[in-house]
């Protein structure tokens, strides 16, 4: 008879080895259909395994064998980052894109985020661990220069991290977003090209403080903008000086032709010589929403504008004070500047200076004070040591439309009177006012 090595002890024989034997011994049998006699997990009928192997000897491996019956299960993968979700499942050697080993994925429609991943400060879980949380964080992504750039961010934590007694300092050169999270930052920046700084958690929880000893955020240069949202802005003092010598701008100080928007931000317990909150020269800002709240300084207790274009839109100015000029706002452009200032739906209230409680204009300015929006806007209740608490001198002109300076006789009403033009005199005023002062006095208009 003939019988096969069996080498591997299979119970399958090598059909390339081969005697004649009166009988059948351990290693030799009369099986000749072994494809690899020196391993024993390859024979006829085995269980096909995703390997180079062919384990069953029918000639073929892998995915390409009908007969393959233990392969790993892998999870559609839709955003390729290499994690999927529950779900469509397919049990392959190598199902080929858009599936992955693991099912942790918490987000299977964006690629940044996966197990793993960095935190970044944008209040999404990018690792897929609601323990982790982007609380204290800092995140810089720098704007993209071409289409190969990508989105990966720059830790900027510690960078701006300090203390009360000494604040982080950072100029941001690089156009970009700045995502600041939840926390009190102690730091003064300076923004000198294109940057977007927003705060994910909002002003109620995330907090700019200048620990006392210097401007919170600066901002300048002709082709500097800088987009603000969602902060507290608060102890800052004011240690740089303006062209006139006086230190100005304890939150914000803007200059040089820069341009600022700011949405949702609110300026609290600044101060300065001039501007507690907010010293401008030269600038366009915008202040939408948000508020100014107990700032004080010499003269511009919330704001000074030297020149330039400033518009107040839905915010509140209250319980701001200065020991000279404009409880609230001072606006005074040198010769041969001019500035412009619209407080739109805003509310200018509970301001207090001995000169100007409210708003004093000097110089060649321009103010306009809009109510459409709101139920009250105008100048309201606040309070100067003598005079009006809007006080308008010089070329300064103010333009009343739907604006509220508070019904004579209640608490709302200005003390002791609503404005003093330099030339014309008191005028007492009311609600609802159509019209315009000038330094010569005020004219109002019936509808």
């Amino acid at each position: 008879m003939v019988a096969y090595a069996d080498a591997d002890g299979d119970g399958f024989g090598d059909p390339a080895r081969a005697t004649r034997r009166c009988g059948y011994a351990d290693d030799w049998i009369a099986q000749a259909t072994d494809c690899d006699d020196t391993d024993a997990t390859v024979f006829p009928g085995a269980t096909e395994r995703c390997t180079t192997d062919d384990a069953d000897c029918d000639g073929l491996v892998g995915d390409d064998d009908p007969s393959l019956t233990v392969a790993p299960v892998w999870f559609v993968d839709a955003d390729g980052d290499g994690f999927g979700t529950p779900g469509a499942t397919v049990a392959a050697c190598d199902p080929g894109p858009g599936y992955a080993p693991a099912d942790t994925d918490c987000d299977d429609a964006d690629a940044t985020v996966f197990p793993g991943r960095p935190e970044r400060c944008d209040g999404r879980d990018e690792d897929c661990d609601p323990t982790t949380a982007d609380d204290g964080l800092a995140t810089f992504t720098a704007a993209p220069t071409d289409a190969a750039d990508d989105d990966t961010p720059t830790d900027l934590t510690a960078a701006l991290t300090g203390t009360a007694d000494a604040p982080a300092a950072l100029t941001l050169a690089t156009p970009g977003t700045l995502a600041i999270c939840a926390g009190a930052w102690y730091v003064h920046l300076t923004v000198v090209t294109d940057v977007t700084l927003t705060a994910p958690y909002g002003a109620a929880l995330t907090t700019l403080h200048g620990g006392d000893r210097g401007t919170v955020l600066t901002v300048t240069g002709a082709d500097t903008r800088a987009d603000v949202d969602g902060f507290t802005v608060t102890g800052g003092r004011a240690t740089a000086p303006l062209p006139d010598g006086r230190l100005g701008g304890g939150g914000l100080r803007c200059d040089g032709g820069a341009s600022a928007f700011f949405t949702d931000t609110t300026f609290v317990a600044n101060a300065a010589q001039a501007g507690g909150a907010v010293a401008t020269d030269g600038c366009w800002i915008s202040l939408r929403g948000g508020a100014f709240t107990d700032n004080v300084a010499e003269e511009g207790g919330a704001l000074w504008v030297g020149a330039g274009h400033v518009e107040v839109e839905q915010a509140d100015l209250s319980g701001n004070a200065a020991t000279g000029a404009g409880g609230a706002v001072l606006v005074e452009p040198a010769e041969g500047e001019e500035a412009f200032v619209a407080l739109s739906d805003a509310l200018v209230t509970a301001n207090h200076a001995p000169e100007g409680g409210a708003v004093v204009l000097r110089g060649d300015t321009a103010l306009h004070v809009y109510g459409t929006g709101r139920d009250r806007a105008g100048l309201l209740a606040n309070v100067s040591d003598a005079g009006g608490v809007l006080r308008v001198e010089g070329r300064a002109s103010a333009e009343l439309m739907r604006g509220d300076l508070g019904e004579p006789g209640t608490a709302d009403d200005n003390a002791p009177v609503d404005i003093t033009t330099a030339t014309g005199g008191d005028v007492s005023a009311g609600d609802d006012l159509l019209g315009w002062c000038t330094a010569a006095g005020c004219r109002w208009l019936e509808e």
